[in-house]
């Protein structure tokens, strides 16, 4: 039997790749424009309750489904792509299983909703999926997509935490919170706006902006960096801020031992250096940073909420914990203890939802697919999964409805995967190879594909 890879199966009909990259560009633009709170001011209880199942699903996950199936039935073999993509992406197979048995677990075992888990992790599979089958000329030009929004979405979050106008009303879970002083943006919610933005920050760190012109770097770096004291993640910043440190550690340690860099960068990062201290400086004289540094001294009862978390414990027997309670005296317990709003932490959250089991069998999956992004785009994509997983954990993130893996997949994908001419100059200079690459390049792009 001949190997989907010898077969018909990797050709496509040409006349559908445009329409390809158009639908996952408007995916994308309408991922980043269509927050939870946006949803909400047209009228679309996206993540409220009451209203249809339709409306449980982000607009642009129906579009990235379409986007699917068109590229599914532009191969002259669709069911041999479908084989394709598991033999790619054993991983993520191994996560839709447990992604199967945690929907058993909840429509079958607990009778629950079961929409909250299909935005937040086949949304990602699907893009995973999509972005691997463009060619690198639309990754590029989706990154510089992913660069312009996230620029607009920090210069709209820096108006908002200057002006105190808001584009959407603060909502969550329908109430609307007034006094919150924190930015919205394009992102919807605060703490969602600062887990993008550290992400997105550390993957420029990591050369996600290498196909930008230098001088564009520090503008595009230094304006999402403020932008981060708009948003008021305390976590996502102080996380940030340590990853950038080691990131450029080695960077620099690497440089020190011969490794090749680009010296330009490294000039202007020697400039910036300066200019940002200095600037951190005058803002703290004129109080920029006064609502920020209270969020440290008033978190308005946010870190103890993640210590009376686990008193719900003690409440549960063994077997609830293991197996999973019922939920109805979950959330009893929730309102006993005064969690309103949630778990801040999804490992936490899960298991008090579907049981330690249950959530168990799940991680090793959700993990799996994490390995799958990695390969699919450079091993520098580790960092900002890493961030990503590290933030989530002292927030519901996750646990909830919710588009934040979408996101570090499309910064992974887009922005760090490794272009086939720079792997095969970098492994003609690391052989001593000198002279012209172009034949070089020609004669080895069909083997590492």
């Amino acid at each position: 039997m001949r190997s989907p890879y010898q077969s018909g199966v990797i050709v496509r009909r040409p006349k559908r790749s445009k329409a390809l990259y158009f639908l996952l560009f408007v995916t994308l633009f309408l991922l980043f424009v269509l927050s939870n709170m946006v949803l909400a001011k047209f009228g679309i209880r996206y993540d409220q309750e009451g209203g249809t199942p339709l409306e449980k699903i982000h607009p642009a996950h129906f579009l990235a489904i379409g986007t699917m199936l068109l590229l599914w039935f532009s191969y002259t073999r669709p069911m041999d792509y479908i084989d394709t993509l598991f033999i790619r992406h054993k991983g993520t197979l191994v996560f839709l299983v447990t992604w199967m048995l945690l929907l058993f677990q909840i429509t079958v075992i607990q009778h629950k909703p079961f929409t909250p888990i299909i935005d937040t992790f086949i949304f990602p599979v699907i893009l995973l999926f999509l972005l691997g089958s463009i060619s690198e000329r639309e990754r590029f030009k989706l990154g510089r997509l992913m660069h312009f929004l996230m620029l607009a979405n920090a210069l709209l979050g820096l108006f908002e935490f200057l002006t105190g106008f808001r584009l959407t009303p603060m909502d969550v879970g329908g109430f609307i919170i007034e006094e919150d002083w924190r930015s919205s943006a394009f992102l919807g919610h605060p703490l969602t706006n600062a887990l993008v933005t550290g992400g997105y920050l550390v993957t420029l760190a990591l050369g996600g902006w290498r196909d930008l012109p230098w001088i564009l770097k520090p503008a595009l770096f230094g304006i999402n960096l403020l932008a981060m004291n708009a948003f008021g993640g305390r976590m996502a910043l102080v996380s940030m801020l340590i990853f950038l440190v080691i990131i450029f550690s080695f960077k620099m340690i690497g440089t020190l031992r011969g490794r090749t860099s680009a010296r330009r960068n490294w000039l202007l990062g020697v400039l910036l250096v300066p200019l940002g201290i200095g600037a951190l400086v005058v803002g703290f004289e004129i109080g920029l940073f006064d609502q920020f540094v209270g969020r440290f001294i008033d978190d308005k009862g946010s870190a103890s909420a993640r210590v009376i978390m686990f008193e719900v414990f003690r409440d549960l027997s063994l077997l609830d914990i293991m197996i999973g309670p019922d939920p109805e005296h979950v959330a009893s317990l929730l309102r006993a203890h005064g969690l309103n709003f949630g778990i801040e932490s999804f490992w936490v959250a899960f298991i008090l939802s579907y049981g330690f089991i249950v959530s168990m069998i799940f991680f090793v999956g959700l993990f799996a697919f994490l390995y799958d992004v990695v390969k699919a785009s450079s091993r520098a994509a580790i960092w900002p999964i890493v961030y990503f997983m590290t933030v989530s954990s002292t927030s519901v993130s996750l646990s909830a409805k919710g588009t934040d893996l979408v996101f570090v997949v499309a910064l992974s994908l887009l922005l760090l995967q490794k272009s086939k001419k720079r792997v095969v100059r970098y492994r003609a200079r690391r052989h001593g190879i000198v002279g012209n690459t172009q034949s070089l390049i020609g004669h080895n792009s069909a083997r590492m594909s």
